[in-house]
């Protein structure tokens, strides 16, 4: 992924849908080669898109999950994959 907060943001979101919640901090912040601190400021970020669709961020301890329905974690999921799509075919259209 990209370096940029935005990308940061994406890869955070995607493992959140992929792993049906429970990411634990240390494994985000290992695997973008980031301080705690800065994972911190990024899911300040992360809280803010998600609640666009009704989402939550959950945290026990070192485990952040989405808490909400599965109609909006699927909207959410569909979003990100149309934005993937149209920045790979910037000449997509639906």
């Amino acid at each position: 992924f990209n370096d940029d907060a935005k990308s940061r943001v994406n890869y955070i979101l995607k493992n959140l849908l992929v792993e049906n919640g429970d990411v634990t901090t240390y494994y985000l912040a290992d695997s973008m080669f980031i301080s705690d601190s800065y994972l911190e400021t990024l899911l300040k970020q992360v809280k803010r898109s998600i609640s666009k669709y009704d989402l939550t961020l959950g945290r026990k301890r070192n485990m952040i999950f989405l808490e909400g329905s599965e109609v909006n974690k699927r909207r959410l999921l569909s979003n990100l994959l149309l934005r993937a799509i149209i920045s790979t075919f910037p000449t997509f259209r639906i």
